[in-house]
């Protein structure tokens, strides 16, 4: 006689900051496996809408040490909650892993505090990355207009364009390719971004009260490639490159981006869903940055067969192997708008 059987419901917890919430929730195929909790600051946050489960989180969770990770410990006993995947409070919940583990409850984090520490700083990993192979660009570090000025002094000579970014930050703020004209006011005009003159840029450093560490590396002038990867335990599981042209996305399965991330994942022992960036440059493919997280486009890659979040979420909890997880198919995808109703 042929049984029925019931795929186990497991209750998982996204937490605030978590790029992707509103997608993950909209698009994972539950199926009877999941139960989706989310939680956050803003009552009325997008990702609320698709959840099975919601509420607004309590004010000043993130200001203190350990207060995240003791509402999340509590939260979890009560709610029955089998897998905790944290955003903002991630670093909390790294700290105090071992507490969730004797509770029963899995986490699903990138690495260990100390490894996303040093992947959220652009000139800690490129200094990591030194004498191993793996290409990063010319770079220095500065933060001061003097130290800016030897920087620039050195590479400019034998680099023909530079650029400048924080080396902590994120969706491009405060990148700047450096110019050297004085047309401010056509910048200014034409709401360019992303440039910035060399004149400029030193008088606004030489103003700076509360230095901020950049770097000054060389301008990469080739494709920036975006990998959405599901990493399990330092292996590389399955991984999706993303090229944009034009409005359209294009998936890649076999690029050197790739298998710069695998090198990556297994550098630093990552898991779950991260992302690297990369762009070309004179034939070669070198790294921007690791993002131990889930990337803003995320949602392109789940167009591929290949649903990160849905796998991630399985490997974490031990119902799927490494070989269970399909590969991602070629192709090419766009962005449609569209609105979800509130309340």
């Amino acid at each position: 006689m042929v049984m029925n059987m019931i795929p186990e419901t497991h209750r998982v917890w996204l937490s605030r900051g978590l790029s992707n919430v509103t997608d993950v929730a909209r698009t994972t195929d539950r199926a009877g496996r999941f139960e989706i909790l989310v939680s956050h600051t803003e009552p009325d946050f997008p990702g609320f809408s698709f959840a099975d489960r919601h509420w607004v989180e309590p004010e000043g969770l993130y200001g203190r040490e350990d207060m995240f990770a003791d509402y999340a410990l509590l939260r979890c006993q009560e709610m029955d909650v089998r897998l905790l995947w944290p955003g903002k409070g991630a670093p909390q919940v790294m700290a105090r892993r071992s507490a969730f583990e004797a509770a029963g409850i899995r986490t699903l984090l990138a690495g260990d505090a100390d490894t996303c520490k040093l992947l959220d700083d652009k000139a800690a990993i490129y200094r990591d990355l030194e004498g191993t192979g793996l290409p990063v660009p010319e770079w220095m570090e500065f933060s001061t207009l003097a130290a800016f000025d030897d920087a620039w002094s050195a590479m400019r000579p034998c680099v023909p364009s530079l650029c400048i970014k924080p080396t902590v930050s994120i969706f491009a703020l405060g990148f700047r390719r450096i110019v050297e004209d004085d047309d401010e006011w056509g910048r200014f005009v034409s709401n360019d971004q992303y440039r910035i003159g060399l004149n400029e840029f030193r008088r606004i450093l030489c103003g700076v009260q509360k230095p901020r560490a950049f770097i000054l590396m060389r301008t990469l002038e080739g494709e920036e490639r975006s990998v959405d990867c599901i990493a399990h335990n330092g292996r590389l599981v399955a991984a999706v490159s993303r090229v944009k042209r034009g409005r359209t996305q294009h998936i890649e399965t076999d690029h050197p981006a790739i298998a710069i991330a695998r090198a990556l994942v297994e550098r630093y022992a990552l898991n779950g869903v991260i992302n690297v960036q990369t762009k070309d440059h004179e034939g070669r493919t070198y790294i921007l940055e690791v993002n131990p997280r889930m990337s803003g486009g995320m949602i392109y890659s789940c167009q591929t067969g290949l649903h990160l979040p849905y796998w991630a979420m399985m490997l974490a909890l031990g119902n799927a192997s490494p070989e269970d997880v399909p590969q991602p198919s070629n192709g090419v995808v766009a962005p449609i708008q569209g609105v979800v109703r509130m309340g």
